[in-house]
């Protein structure tokens, strides 16, 4: 035995390859976003239907309400189990592509908005029409002074309908509008 220091011996033995965890890989891009939209289909989305008012608007049914309806008188029933197109007619208003300029844009951009609004009032197309340029007025200010952070910011839209339906109960002269609901809101 000498000092020196034994060379190790050279072995014929390859180094171990790494392994492709296929398992995983698979799992990763196969299964879960397959769950995913299965879950979304068929649990998420059923029950968001569900929690949905009964009087809200759906998109099917908003093209039926495009239909401008004649103002029905309320003949205090109210039982008659299909109250829908006589008890809503005259509490229910569509607004139709209204079309303004957008703040801080040098008018370059613009923002196109339907919007729907519900009353309890029975008469508010008679108000609204018996003050239509007030109320043009009060929608096309509220609408003229947004910015594109404003509506696109976080609770944007809610501040909008807030505004839209604060303009058109001070041109009424009161709180008769109760609800608004947008039917279609682009920015160009």
């Amino acid at each position: 035995m000498s000092n020196e220091p034994e060379e190790p011996e050279a072995s014929d033995e390859k180094p171990a390859k790494a392994s492709v965890p296929w398992v995983a890989l698979i799992l990763i891009l196969l299964v879960i976003p397959i769950v995913t939209i299965a879950v979304m289909q068929f649990v998420v989305i059923p029950k968001l239907v569900e929690s949905l008012p009964a009087g809200e608007a759906t998109a099917e049914d908003s093209a039926a309400d495009d239909v401008p309806v004649p103002d029905a008188a309320d003949h205090g029933g109210g039982g008659h189990g299909d109250e829908g197109e006589e008890g809503v007619a005259g509490n229910r208003m569509t607004f139709d592509e209204l079309v303004t300029n957008l703040s801080n844009t040098k008018g370059s951009r613009f923002l196109r908005v339907s919007f729907e609004v519900l009353s309890r009032d029975h008469s508010l197309r008679s108000r609204v029409a018996s003050k239509k340029s007030q109320v043009h007025d009060a929608l096309i200010t509220v609408l003229g002074n947004q910015t594109i952070e404003d509506i696109e910011g976080t609770g944007g839209r809610n501040k909008l309908r807030v505004g839209l339906i604060s303009a058109i109960n001070t041109a009424l002269g009161q709180g008769v509008v109760e609800e608004l609901y947008f039917l279609d809101l682009i920015i160009q």
